[in-house]
């Protein structure tokens, strides 16, 4: 068959014609290609009692003007008896308010393109059981319709339907819902849809790699199988190919094979659709080609788990936010129920405790965080593309030494769409304990509202038993306390180590130039004067960050 790629004229010449008995002319032809508003195609070759896709595509070739009021038929019967569309009508296949309708006799009306437009829609096509093979003649009627408001027809538009007995392969994903890491049985069948002559030299291939990055198969079947196959897995231009060769069946005969593969601990959730080649054959002397099998993986994986100590570097003593943030994936098929991990606090540091437990729902109804060195989440749910956020606060232990501190949860437990999975990446963050403590008191404190006076105290201690400070840097607005505070008797010199500098800016007080070295603190004082009368009540307000 010639095919072309275009409209237009084309002239085809032969070479001269030569023989035993002398030359003759050249052969000419000339094929005259139409541009065809309506295009049709049977996706592939078909067996008795199989469906096959019936494509359509309609195109504008005018550039200013659109196409409207668009219909035509197409009588399936006309082709073969016992042939029907399925899953119709469809609506808005070419242009809103479009359908295309039958059974039988295929009917699209209301189509619609722009200048230049196109549009492409599949029907199904169930084939009888009872079909010969062959070849099958497919013509619609002429298109109609309505080019700038005047009367349009073009040609009809044909296709080939191939009917052939190429033998069936299936594949069967056992189990068809599986977890990342777990390891998968591919179970084909092949079977001879010719209950008349054998078939032989049925071959398929399998582009694994396509369905999802693996590192192999295993369980590859032995040669011999299905009457003398050979099954063969081997890298092609990069891919992981799995090659079946030479089997043989009976007339109506089946055989079945199955391969293992195991699913990359890191593939995301999703439905994951593997299909094979086509399969081919030689039945009664005749190379024969027919659809090939395809299955659809779903894999489920537990939530995400994220942990983050949103305030440290802390000092001993102090308290500390440790935030949990659980994502179930956009892609995954099912919500995920009964979400579980604990986080051993106690392993982390020794006396690290959690306070304010337990809190519930924080991730779904039902769902609760308990715990003291022992943290336990369950009962959470999410939906997919869902994201649930929750913090507890930390005691860290007054004698702890400074130093980093790993902390890791345990797996992630969840069950989506019925398959318990229990091994869910556990999530790990470090918690900084500082070497430099810093407190700050008011030693008058409680003062009187009438007060025109008050001291700030400062200590700064380092808790390393190795490591020195130098550069120590801070500031401290006390107004934010008591409008009116105003630092006196500054600056002050070597207040912590040789060289610092404690000076006022306006009402800040400012550190600057402290050093302190392994084991050391230091400890000063700044009076505040204040303008009476003061309101009544608690207040706190901290220093800057301290740098150095």
């Amino acid at each position: 068959d010639v095919v072309a790629s275009a409209a237009g004229r084309y002239a085809n010449r032969t070479d001269i014609l030569t023989s035993s008995l002398g030359t003759s002319g050249r052969a000419n032809a000339v094929l005259d290609v139409v541009r065809s508003t309506l295009l049709k195609r049977f996706e592939g070759n078909v067996r008795p009692g199989e469906i096959v896709d019936l494509t359509f595509e309609l195109r504008n070739y005018d550039r200013v003007d659109a196409l409207t009021n668009l219909s035509f038929t197409d009588d399936l019967s006309a082709m073969l008896a016992g042939a029907v569309a399925v899953g119709l009508p469809q609506s808005d296949v070419c242009g809103a308010g479009s359908q295309i309708s039958g059974t039988t006799l295929l009917s699209l009306t209301g189509g619609s393109l722009p200048p230049s437009g196109s549009c492409t829609f599949t029907v199904p096509i169930q084939i009888p059981a009872g079909a010969a093979p062959g070849s099958y003649a497919n013509t619609t009627s002429t298109v109609t319709g309505l080019l700038s408001a005047a009367p349009f027809a073009d040609v009809a538009a044909s296709a080939e339907l191939g009917v052939v007995l190429a033998p069936r392969l299936t594949k069967v994903i056992n189990p068809s819902t599986a977890r990342p890491g777990q390891s998968l049985s591919v179970d084909f069948t092949l079977t001879n849809v010719d209950t008349v002559n054998a078939a032989t030299q049925i071959g398929f291939t399998d582009a694994v790699d396509r369905w999802f990055p693996t590192n192999g198969l295993s369980a590859v079947p032995a040669p011999g199988f299905c009457n003398g196959a050979i099954a063969t897995s081997f890298l092609s231009a990069g891919e992981l190919i799995l090659q079946v060769i030479g089997a043989s069946l009976p007339p109506g005969g089946s055989c079945s094979f199955s391969v293992q593969l195991p699913v990359p601990t890191t593939l995301p959730p999703g439905v994951y659709t593997n299909r094979t080649s086509n399969v081919t054959a030689l039945i009664a002397g005749l190379s024969v080609e027919g659809s090939g099998a395809e299955a659809d993986l779903t894999v489920v994986a537990a939530p995400q788990l994220s942990k983050a100590f949103l305030d440290d570097p802390v000092n001993a003593g102090d308290l500390v936010t440790l935030q949990f943030a659980l994502t179930h994936a956009e892609a995954s098929m099912a919500a995920a129920t009964a979400i579980s991990f604990t986080d051993d606090l106690d392993a982390t540091l020794s006396g690290l405790v959690a306070v304010g437990l337990p809190q519930a729902n924080i991730c779904g109804a039902g769902s609760q965080l308990s715990g003291s060195s022992l943290l336990s989440f369950s009962g959470g749910q999410l939906a997919a593309g869902e994201t649930c956020i929750f913090t507890v606060t930390l005691q860290v232990p007054a004698a702890a030494a400074p130093g980093t501190y790993p902390n890791t949860t345990s797996a992630v437990s969840a069950t989506v769409g019925g398959l318990v999975i229990a091994d869910g990446p556990p999530a790990t963050d470090n918690l900084i304990l500082q070497p430099l403590r810093a407190t700050k008191s008011y030693p008058g404190s409680p003062i009187p509202t009438s007060a025109t006076s008050t001291t700030v105290q400062y200590t700064l201690e380092n808790l390393s038993a190795t490591s020195s400070f130098a550069n120590l840097t801070f500031n401290d607005n006390n107004p934010r306390i008591l409008p009116t505070a105003l630092p006196t008797g500054l600056p002050l010199m070597n207040v912590c180590g040789v060289g610092s500098v404690l000076a006022a800016a306006g009402p800040t007080i400012v550190l600057s130039g402290g050093s302190l070295g392994p084991g050391a603190s230091c400890s000063f004082s700044v009076n505040l004067a204040l303008t009476p009368p003061h309101n009544a009540g608690d207040y706190s307000v901290p220093t800057s960050a301290i740098s150095g």
